[in-house]
Protein backbone atom coordinates (compact mmCIF):
# COMPACT_ATOMS: atom_id res chain seq x y z
CA UNK A 1 0.00 0.00 0.00
CA UNK A 2 2.70 2.48 0.96
CA UNK A 3 4.21 1.83 -2.63
CA UNK A 4 1.03 2.22 -4.47
CA UNK A 5 0.97 5.92 -2.30
CA UNK A 6 4.55 6.81 -3.52
CA UNK A 7 3.54 5.87 -7.00
CA UNK A 8 0.45 8.45 -6.94
CA UNK A 9 2.20 10.98 -5.48
CA UNK A 10 4.63 10.97 -8.26
CA UNK A 11 1.79 11.06 -10.54
CA UNK A 12 0.14 14.02 -9.08
CA UNK A 13 3.35 15.95 -9.34
CA UNK A 14 3.96 15.19 -13.14
CA UNK A 15 0.90 16.24 -13.77
CA UNK A 16 1.49 19.55 -11.83
CA UNK A 17 4.44 19.87 -13.51
CA UNK A 18 3.46 19.56 -17.15
CA UNK A 19 0.03 22.14 -16.45
CA UNK A 20 2.63 24.72 -15.24
CA UNK A 21 5.24 24.50 -18.45
CA UNK A 22 2.16 24.29 -20.82
CA UNK A 23 3.73 21.01 -22.50
CA UNK A 24 1.78 19.75 -25.37
CA UNK A 25 -0.77 16.97 -25.18
CA UNK A 26 1.91 14.35 -27.13
CA UNK A 27 3.98 15.27 -24.30
CA UNK A 28 1.16 14.78 -21.71
CA UNK A 29 0.50 11.52 -23.19
CA UNK A 30 4.28 10.31 -23.40
CA UNK A 31 4.46 10.95 -19.63
CA UNK A 32 1.18 9.58 -18.68
CA UNK A 33 1.92 6.56 -20.14
CA UNK A 34 5.08 6.30 -18.79
CA UNK A 35 3.89 7.43 -15.17
CA UNK A 36 1.00 4.66 -16.07
CA UNK A 37 3.29 1.70 -16.14
CA UNK A 38 5.45 2.90 -13.74
CA UNK A 39 2.31 2.61 -10.91
CA UNK A 40 1.53 -1.19 -12.37
CA UNK A 41 5.23 -2.62 -12.07
CA UNK A 42 5.17 -1.16 -8.84
CA UNK A 43 2.27 -2.65 -8.05
CA UNK A 44 3.17 -6.12 -9.42
CA UNK A 45 6.36 -6.35 -7.87
CA UNK A 46 5.52 -5.68 -4.21
CA UNK A 47 7.78 -8.69 -3.19
CA UNK A 48 11.09 -7.89 -5.54
CA UNK A 49 14.35 -7.17 -4.17
CA UNK A 50 15.28 -3.29 -3.00
CA UNK A 51 17.73 -3.23 -5.93
CA UNK A 52 14.85 -4.05 -8.82
CA UNK A 53 12.75 -1.35 -7.30
CA UNK A 54 14.96 0.94 -7.30
CA UNK A 55 16.11 0.34 -10.76
CA UNK A 56 12.69 0.36 -12.28
CA UNK A 57 11.90 3.93 -10.09
CA UNK A 58 15.25 5.39 -11.99
CA UNK A 59 13.79 4.51 -14.87
CA UNK A 60 10.50 6.14 -14.51
CA UNK A 61 12.56 9.65 -13.53
CA UNK A 62 14.86 8.77 -16.63
CA UNK A 63 11.74 8.64 -18.50
CA UNK A 64 10.01 11.49 -16.93
CA UNK A 65 13.23 13.71 -17.46
CA UNK A 66 13.85 13.00 -20.71
CA UNK A 67 10.21 13.92 -22.08
CA UNK A 68 9.98 16.81 -19.99
CA UNK A 69 13.16 18.04 -21.19
CA UNK A 70 11.72 18.32 -25.09
CA UNK A 71 8.98 20.15 -23.87
CA UNK A 72 10.43 22.61 -21.15
CA UNK A 73 13.58 21.41 -19.25
CA UNK A 74 13.67 24.51 -16.75
CA UNK A 75 9.91 23.80 -16.02
CA UNK A 76 10.55 20.25 -15.00
CA UNK A 77 13.81 21.03 -13.11
CA UNK A 78 11.75 21.66 -9.50
CA UNK A 79 9.61 18.88 -10.08
CA UNK A 80 12.40 16.69 -10.51
CA UNK A 81 14.02 17.57 -7.29
CA UNK A 82 10.27 16.45 -5.61
CA UNK A 83 10.73 13.17 -7.43
CA UNK A 84 13.93 12.47 -6.21
CA UNK A 85 12.90 13.33 -2.73
CA UNK A 86 10.41 10.35 -2.73
CA UNK A 87 11.83 7.84 -4.21
CA UNK A 88 14.57 8.77 -1.19
CA UNK A 89 11.91 8.44 1.30
CA UNK A 90 10.27 5.52 -0.56
CA UNK A 91 13.68 3.55 -0.13
CA UNK A 92 14.02 4.88 3.54
CA UNK A 93 10.49 3.16 4.00
CA UNK A 94 11.50 -0.04 2.26
CA UNK A 95 14.51 -0.59 4.16
CA UNK A 96 12.93 0.13 7.43
CA UNK A 97 10.05 -2.78 6.40
CA UNK A 98 12.99 -5.05 5.44
CA UNK A 99 14.77 -4.36 8.97
CA UNK A 100 11.38 -5.25 10.79
CA UNK A 101 11.22 -8.41 9.08
CA UNK A 102 14.57 -9.50 9.49
CA UNK A 103 13.55 -8.41 13.15
CA UNK A 104 10.75 -10.55 13.48
CA UNK A 105 12.39 -13.78 11.35
CA UNK A 106 15.35 -13.88 14.19
CA UNK A 107 12.93 -14.02 16.81
CA UNK A 108 11.51 -17.43 15.55
CA UNK A 109 12.43 -19.70 17.85
CA UNK A 110 15.35 -22.59 16.27
CA UNK A 111 14.63 -26.07 15.76
CA UNK A 112 14.69 -28.45 18.96
CA UNK A 113 17.34 -30.64 18.85
CA UNK A 114 15.81 -34.19 18.80
CA UNK A 115 18.86 -35.87 21.41
CA UNK A 116 17.41 -33.46 24.05
CA UNK A 117 13.58 -33.31 23.68
CA UNK A 118 13.08 -34.62 26.54
CA UNK A 119 11.53 -37.61 26.39
CA UNK A 120 12.06 -40.95 28.29
CA UNK A 121 11.87 -44.23 27.22
CA UNK A 122 11.83 -46.42 29.81
CA UNK A 123 12.09 -50.53 28.99
CA UNK A 124 12.59 -53.59 31.72
CA UNK A 125 15.28 -55.85 31.59
CA UNK A 126 15.29 -59.38 33.06
CA UNK A 127 18.57 -61.35 33.86
CA UNK A 128 17.68 -65.43 33.78
CA UNK A 129 21.46 -66.26 34.43
CA UNK A 130 22.85 -67.22 37.71
CA UNK A 131 24.73 -64.54 39.34
CA UNK A 132 26.90 -64.39 42.07
CA UNK A 133 25.61 -62.54 45.12
CA UNK A 134 28.37 -60.37 45.86
CA UNK A 135 28.70 -59.49 41.79
CA UNK A 136 25.13 -59.25 40.87
CA UNK A 137 24.97 -57.53 37.82
CA UNK A 138 27.77 -55.70 37.89
CA UNK A 139 28.59 -55.36 34.34
CA UNK A 140 25.38 -54.56 33.30
CA UNK A 141 24.23 -52.17 35.53
CA UNK A 142 27.77 -50.11 34.40
CA UNK A 143 26.30 -50.46 30.97
CA UNK A 144 22.88 -49.20 31.77
CA UNK A 145 24.23 -46.03 33.42
CA UNK A 146 26.79 -45.51 30.83
CA UNK A 147 23.85 -45.59 28.05
CA UNK A 148 21.69 -43.38 30.16
CA UNK A 149 24.48 -40.98 30.51
CA UNK A 150 24.93 -40.73 26.68
CA UNK A 151 21.32 -40.49 25.74
CA UNK A 152 20.84 -37.69 28.27
CA UNK A 153 19.04 -39.42 30.36
CA UNK A 154 16.25 -40.48 27.25
CA UNK A 155 17.35 -43.96 28.00
CA UNK A 156 16.53 -45.80 31.42
CA UNK A 157 16.57 -49.11 31.87
CA UNK A 158 15.46 -51.07 34.90
CA UNK A 159 17.79 -54.67 35.96
CA UNK A 160 16.10 -57.54 37.44
CA UNK A 161 17.85 -60.28 38.70
CA UNK A 162 16.46 -63.62 38.20
CA UNK A 163 12.52 -62.48 38.72
CA UNK A 164 11.45 -64.49 36.10
CA UNK A 165 12.71 -68.30 35.56
CA UNK A 166 14.71 -68.69 32.51
CA UNK A 167 12.09 -71.20 31.59
CA UNK A 168 9.12 -67.85 31.11
CA UNK A 169 11.96 -65.63 29.54
CA UNK A 170 10.32 -66.13 26.18
CA UNK A 171 6.74 -65.69 26.74
CA UNK A 172 7.82 -62.65 29.20
CA UNK A 173 8.89 -61.47 26.10
CA UNK A 174 6.84 -61.96 23.39
CA UNK A 175 3.94 -60.75 25.37
CA UNK A 176 5.84 -57.77 26.32
CA UNK A 177 6.15 -58.44 30.12
CA UNK A 178 9.39 -58.44 29.95
CA UNK A 179 10.86 -55.97 27.03
CA UNK A 180 14.80 -56.88 27.26
CA UNK A 181 16.13 -60.26 28.30
CA UNK A 182 19.57 -61.93 29.08
CA UNK A 183 19.30 -65.50 28.34
CA UNK A 184 21.35 -68.08 28.70
CA UNK A 185 20.87 -70.68 25.41
CA UNK A 186 21.52 -73.67 27.04
CA UNK A 187 18.20 -73.74 28.77
CA UNK A 188 16.59 -74.49 25.93
CA UNK A 189 18.80 -75.54 22.52
CA UNK A 190 15.76 -76.94 20.79
CA UNK A 191 14.49 -73.78 20.17
CA UNK A 192 18.10 -72.47 18.40
CA UNK A 193 19.28 -75.93 16.83
CA UNK A 194 22.24 -74.67 15.09
CA UNK A 195 23.46 -72.91 18.41
CA UNK A 196 23.52 -76.33 19.80
CA UNK A 197 26.86 -76.86 18.16
CA UNK A 198 28.27 -74.97 21.29
CA UNK A 199 26.92 -78.01 23.10
CA UNK A 200 30.01 -79.78 22.03
CA UNK A 201 32.60 -80.63 24.59
CA UNK A 202 36.25 -78.98 23.94
CA UNK A 203 36.03 -76.69 21.38
CA UNK A 204 38.30 -74.25 23.35
CA UNK A 205 36.39 -71.60 24.65
CA UNK A 206 38.57 -70.99 26.94
CA UNK A 207 37.47 -67.61 28.19
CA UNK A 208 34.30 -65.22 28.00
CA UNK A 209 35.90 -62.71 25.30
CA UNK A 210 36.61 -65.69 22.84
CA UNK A 211 33.55 -66.71 23.20
CA UNK A 212 31.89 -63.27 21.95
CA UNK A 213 34.55 -62.72 18.95
CA UNK A 214 33.93 -66.49 18.56
CA UNK A 215 29.66 -66.32 18.77
CA UNK A 216 29.26 -62.94 16.57
CA UNK A 217 31.86 -64.07 13.74
CA UNK A 218 29.28 -67.07 13.56
CA UNK A 219 26.26 -65.05 13.69
CA UNK A 220 27.62 -62.86 11.08
CA UNK A 221 28.38 -64.97 8.57
CA UNK A 222 25.81 -67.80 9.28
CA UNK A 223 22.08 -66.99 8.06
CA UNK A 224 21.22 -70.10 9.62
CA UNK A 225 21.97 -68.43 13.50
CA UNK A 226 20.38 -65.28 11.71
CA UNK A 227 16.96 -66.60 11.13
CA UNK A 228 16.80 -68.36 15.26
CA UNK A 229 16.64 -64.73 16.28
CA UNK A 230 15.26 -62.64 13.56
CA UNK A 231 11.95 -62.21 15.49
CA UNK A 232 14.05 -59.74 18.57
CA UNK A 233 16.19 -57.58 18.37
CA UNK A 234 19.93 -58.58 19.03
CA UNK A 235 21.57 -56.35 21.58
CA UNK A 236 24.70 -58.87 22.86
CA UNK A 237 26.00 -62.38 22.79
CA UNK A 238 28.78 -63.94 24.76
CA UNK A 239 29.68 -66.83 26.23
CA UNK A 240 29.89 -67.74 30.10
CA UNK A 241 33.32 -68.58 32.00
CA UNK A 242 34.06 -72.49 30.94
CA UNK A 243 34.06 -75.21 33.25
CA UNK A 244 36.01 -76.37 36.00
CA UNK A 245 36.73 -80.05 37.55
CA UNK A 246 36.79 -79.86 41.39
CA UNK A 247 37.96 -82.62 43.11
CA UNK A 248 39.82 -84.05 46.08
CA UNK A 249 42.55 -85.01 43.74
CA UNK A 250 44.69 -83.17 41.34
CA UNK A 251 43.39 -83.45 37.41
CA UNK A 252 45.89 -83.14 34.82
CA UNK A 253 44.86 -85.30 32.24
CA UNK A 254 42.51 -87.99 31.21
CA UNK A 255 44.00 -91.00 32.66
CA UNK A 256 43.61 -88.97 35.94
CA UNK A 257 39.66 -89.04 35.68
CA UNK A 258 39.78 -92.94 35.46
CA UNK A 259 37.52 -94.52 38.51
CA UNK A 260 36.44 -91.08 40.03
CA UNK A 261 32.82 -90.12 40.89
CA UNK A 262 31.82 -86.73 39.82
CA UNK A 263 28.63 -84.85 40.40
CA UNK A 264 27.85 -83.27 36.78
CA UNK A 265 24.45 -82.02 34.71
CA UNK A 266 23.59 -81.19 31.05
CA UNK A 267 25.61 -81.17 29.13
CA UNK A 268 28.43 -83.30 30.84
CA UNK A 269 25.70 -85.91 31.24
CA UNK A 270 27.39 -87.38 28.40
CA UNK A 271 29.96 -88.79 31.10
CA UNK A 272 27.27 -91.00 32.75
CA UNK A 273 27.23 -94.52 32.41
CA UNK A 274 23.37 -94.36 33.94
CA UNK A 275 21.69 -92.43 31.26
CA UNK A 276 23.01 -95.31 29.17
CA UNK A 277 25.55 -92.56 27.37
CA UNK A 278 29.41 -92.91 27.15
CA UNK A 279 31.88 -93.31 29.65
CA UNK A 280 34.24 -90.73 28.83
CA UNK A 281 37.98 -90.61 29.93
CA UNK A 282 36.64 -94.12 32.30
CA UNK A 283 35.18 -92.35 34.62
CA UNK A 284 32.82 -94.46 36.89
CA UNK A 285 30.19 -92.29 37.88
CA UNK A 286 28.66 -89.15 36.63
CA UNK A 287 26.00 -88.19 38.67
CA UNK A 288 23.31 -86.10 37.89
CA UNK A 289 22.43 -83.03 40.04
CA UNK A 290 21.62 -79.68 39.90
CA UNK A 291 24.04 -77.08 40.80
CA UNK A 292 22.27 -76.17 44.46
CA UNK A 293 22.49 -79.53 45.53
CA UNK A 294 25.96 -80.29 45.01
CA UNK A 295 27.50 -79.51 48.14
CA UNK A 296 25.45 -81.15 50.46
CA UNK A 297 25.12 -84.51 48.15
CA UNK A 298 29.44 -84.65 48.40
CA UNK A 299 29.30 -83.85 52.17
CA UNK A 300 26.51 -86.85 52.78
CA UNK A 301 27.79 -89.38 50.65
CA UNK A 302 31.22 -88.70 51.83
CA UNK A 303 30.10 -89.35 55.79
CA UNK A 304 28.54 -92.68 54.55
CA UNK A 305 31.50 -93.78 52.96
CA UNK A 306 30.24 -93.47 49.45
CA UNK A 307 32.16 -91.80 46.97
CA UNK A 308 32.40 -88.44 45.87
CA UNK A 309 35.89 -87.31 44.66
CA UNK A 310 33.93 -84.16 43.00
CA UNK A 311 32.41 -81.84 40.45
CA UNK A 312 32.17 -81.03 36.71
CA UNK A 313 30.62 -77.78 36.57
CA UNK A 314 30.30 -74.32 35.25
CA UNK A 315 32.60 -71.94 37.16
CA UNK A 316 29.48 -69.38 38.02
CA UNK A 317 27.98 -72.11 39.90
CA UNK A 318 30.59 -72.73 41.65
CA UNK A 319 31.37 -69.50 42.79
CA UNK A 320 27.94 -69.18 43.75
CA UNK A 321 27.22 -72.16 46.42
CA UNK A 322 30.84 -71.74 47.01
CA UNK A 323 31.86 -75.30 45.93
CA UNK A 324 35.74 -74.72 46.29
CA UNK A 325 34.51 -75.53 50.14
CA UNK A 326 34.60 -79.08 49.47
CA UNK A 327 37.68 -79.59 47.33
CA UNK A 328 41.36 -79.19 47.20
CA UNK A 329 41.87 -79.02 43.44
CA UNK A 330 40.60 -76.89 40.67
CA UNK A 331 41.22 -77.76 36.80
CA UNK A 332 40.30 -74.82 34.85
CA UNK A 333 39.13 -76.73 31.43
CA UNK A 334 37.49 -75.18 28.43
CA UNK A 335 35.42 -78.37 28.57
CA UNK A 336 32.22 -76.53 27.68
CA UNK A 337 30.85 -72.98 27.45
CA UNK A 338 27.27 -71.67 27.45
CA UNK A 339 26.43 -68.85 25.07
CA UNK A 340 23.84 -66.32 26.12
CA UNK A 341 22.31 -64.08 24.41
CA UNK A 342 20.53 -60.41 25.10
CA UNK A 343 17.52 -59.80 22.55
CA UNK A 344 14.73 -57.19 22.70
CA UNK A 345 11.30 -57.16 22.13
CA UNK A 346 10.77 -56.03 18.48
CA UNK A 347 7.98 -53.69 19.11
CA UNK A 348 9.96 -52.02 21.71
CA UNK A 349 13.03 -51.38 19.63
CA UNK A 350 10.66 -49.97 17.12
CA UNK A 351 9.35 -47.20 19.60
CA UNK A 352 12.73 -45.53 19.71
CA UNK A 353 13.39 -42.61 17.41
CA UNK A 354 16.12 -43.70 14.78
CA UNK A 355 18.83 -41.95 16.96
CA UNK A 356 18.49 -43.37 19.79
CA UNK A 357 18.16 -47.02 17.97
CA UNK A 358 21.75 -45.81 16.84
CA UNK A 359 22.97 -44.74 20.05
CA UNK A 360 21.68 -48.06 21.71
CA UNK A 361 23.86 -50.23 19.22
CA UNK A 362 26.92 -48.41 19.95
CA UNK A 363 26.76 -49.89 23.22
CA UNK A 364 25.84 -53.38 22.04
CA UNK A 365 26.76 -55.32 19.30
CA UNK A 366 30.31 -57.12 19.15
CA UNK A 367 31.90 -54.12 21.21
CA UNK A 368 29.74 -53.87 23.65
CA UNK A 369 29.49 -57.76 24.03
CA UNK A 370 33.19 -58.02 24.29
CA UNK A 371 32.78 -55.24 27.15
CA UNK A 372 30.49 -57.11 29.27
CA UNK A 373 32.64 -60.82 28.95
CA UNK A 374 35.97 -58.81 29.95
CA UNK A 375 34.10 -58.16 33.01
CA UNK A 376 32.95 -61.79 33.34
CA UNK A 377 36.73 -63.06 32.85
CA UNK A 378 37.63 -60.00 35.45
CA UNK A 379 35.72 -61.80 38.24
CA UNK A 380 36.42 -65.01 36.91
CA UNK A 381 40.33 -64.48 37.35
CA UNK A 382 39.30 -62.56 40.78
CA UNK A 383 37.93 -65.88 41.80
CA UNK A 384 41.05 -68.31 41.36
CA UNK A 385 42.97 -65.60 42.60
CA UNK A 386 40.97 -66.03 45.58
CA UNK A 387 40.34 -69.37 46.19
CA UNK A 388 44.42 -70.27 45.83
CA UNK A 389 44.92 -68.00 48.58
CA UNK A 390 42.54 -69.92 50.49
CA UNK A 391 44.49 -73.32 49.79
CA UNK A 392 42.90 -74.94 46.88
CA UNK A 393 45.51 -75.43 44.33
CA UNK A 394 44.37 -74.02 40.58
CA UNK A 395 45.28 -76.23 37.83
CA UNK A 396 45.06 -74.98 34.35
CA UNK A 397 46.18 -77.95 31.81
CA UNK A 398 48.79 -76.90 28.87
CA UNK A 399 48.47 -78.01 25.16
CA UNK A 400 50.03 -81.25 25.51
CA UNK A 401 47.70 -82.17 28.94
CA UNK A 402 44.76 -81.09 26.94
CA UNK A 403 45.45 -83.45 23.95
CA UNK A 404 44.97 -86.71 26.21
CA UNK A 405 41.00 -85.28 26.42
CA UNK A 406 40.72 -85.05 22.84
CA UNK A 407 40.38 -88.33 21.21
CA UNK A 408 36.94 -89.39 23.14
CA UNK A 409 35.71 -85.73 23.09
CA UNK A 410 36.01 -86.37 19.05
CA UNK A 411 34.42 -89.53 19.46
CA UNK A 412 31.63 -88.22 21.35
CA UNK A 413 31.40 -85.22 19.01
CA UNK A 414 31.23 -87.28 15.58
CA UNK A 415 28.28 -89.78 17.44
CA UNK A 416 26.23 -86.70 18.43
CA UNK A 417 26.56 -84.85 15.02
CA UNK A 418 25.65 -87.53 13.31
CA UNK A 419 22.15 -87.74 15.38
CA UNK A 420 21.70 -84.29 14.48
CA UNK A 421 21.88 -84.76 10.78
CA UNK A 422 19.53 -87.76 11.07
CA UNK A 423 16.93 -84.86 12.05
CA UNK A 424 17.92 -82.33 9.35
CA UNK A 425 20.56 -80.42 10.98
CA UNK A 426 23.68 -80.39 9.64
CA UNK A 427 26.09 -78.16 11.53
CA UNK A 428 29.39 -80.52 10.93
CA UNK A 429 30.65 -76.97 8.63
CA UNK A 430 29.54 -74.85 11.88
CA UNK A 431 31.20 -77.02 14.01
CA UNK A 432 34.33 -77.19 11.81
CA UNK A 433 34.01 -73.08 12.00
CA UNK A 434 33.78 -72.93 15.40
CA UNK A 435 37.01 -75.08 15.41
CA UNK A 436 39.15 -73.16 13.38
CA UNK A 437 38.04 -69.51 15.01
CA UNK A 438 39.07 -71.00 18.50
CA UNK A 439 42.52 -72.85 17.41
CA UNK A 440 41.22 -75.70 18.35
CA UNK A 441 40.87 -77.64 14.86
CA UNK A 442 45.02 -77.88 14.74
CA UNK A 443 44.95 -79.79 17.81
CA UNK A 444 42.26 -82.00 16.84
CA UNK A 445 43.72 -82.41 13.42
CA UNK A 446 47.28 -83.50 15.11
CA UNK A 447 45.68 -86.77 16.51
CA UNK A 448 45.66 -87.73 13.11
Amino acid sequence: MRKKAVALVLVFIMILSLSACGSSETVSTQVSSKVDSSVEALSQTETASLSEKTEKEAEVVSDVTETSESSSEEGLKDENESLEEALESSSVETEEESAEETAVASEEPEETDPVNDGKVYEFSMDNTVITIPEVGLTEFEKWTEDLKEDTDGQIEIKLFDNVISSGDAFACLDNGKSDIIIYPLNVDFELFPNFKVFETPLIGISSSSLGAEVIWSLYEETPELQEELEDYQVLMMYTMPGTVIGADVPIYTAGDLNGLSLFTSPPQLFMSKEIGGPSLWNCSNGISCGPADTKDLIESDRANGYPANGYIRDLFPVMKFNLEEIISYMTVLPMYSYPVVVLMNKERWEELPEYLQKKLLEHCGKEGSLKIAASLDDISNEYYNKVAENGVTVITPDESQILTFLPEAAAYTDQWLAEQSEVGYDLRPLYNRLLSLTGYDKLYASLG
